[in-house]
């Protein structure tokens, strides 16, 4: 047993004197990646504390609930009819459906909603905005346009030209702004008549996407 041992130290020996530059070596690497280690440890960011619950409280603003401080509010756009009594004509509002036009005997797509009545029946703005165009040409007669906000316009043709409005005048939902009447030939057929648009950042959208729902 103690040649052995004698023998196997006696290998060892030799081995550490044949081999020692290459054990401090593997010495040195294994000594450099602990202290590496250590060092990233101690250097790790502590994670933040989360903020106190104070109870369970909902923190305002954090978009739970409608009544929540902070929450955007947002007031959608409600028509009146522009006329009293309604009245519609014969061709509806389609961006795909053609009809025919029985003015301009033509099939045409209509982006309009018509309504229909006696000469000089009172047409009302919709909704508050102010005048920004009056113009009269042959084709849709006198036209009046109302901007109500930086997306929303909305047109009135084929008026009467004695307005009750000007541009640049503030107007208020259901202020008169002219009377109708069949100054325009694009739907002459039609008798007297309103030609109404309801435009958004300057595409014809459905005005019955925004006439009160009591109205329809």
């Amino acid at each position: 047993m103690k040649k052995d041992f004698k023998s196997i130290g006696t290998a060892m020996k030799a081995f550490l004197k044949k081999n020692f530059y290459y054990v401090i070596m593997a010495v040195s690497v294994v000594s450099i990646a602990a202290l590496v280690t250590v060092a990233a440890l101690q250097n790790r960011p502590t994670p933040p504390t989360p903020p106190p619950n104070n109870g369970g409280e909902e923190q305002p603003g954090n978009g739970t609930g409608g009544d929540e401080p902070g929450e955007p509010t947002f007031t959608p756009v409600s028509f009146i009819f522009p006329v009293e009594t309604v009245q519609f004509g014969s061709m509806v509002f389609s961006w795909t459906e053609l009809q025919y036009n029985k003015s301009l005997k033509q099939w045409e797509v209509n982006l309009s909603v018509d309504f229909t009545g006696d000469a000089n029946t009172p047409v009302m703005a919709v909704y508050d905005g102010v005048v920004t165009s009056i113009k009269t040409d042959s084709i849709m007669g006198t036209t009046v346009t109302i901007r109500h906000d930086e997306e929303l316009v909305t047109v009135y043709s084929s008026l009467a030209t004695n307005l009750n409005v000007a541009i640049n005048q503030q107007v208020t939902q259901g202020q008169v702004i002219g009377m109708m009447s069949n100054t325009g030939s694009h739907k002459s057929s039609e008798g007297h008549l309103l030609h109404f648009e309801a435009l958004v950042n300057g595409v014809n959208v459905d005005p019955f996407d925004y006439f009160d729902i009591e109205d329809k």
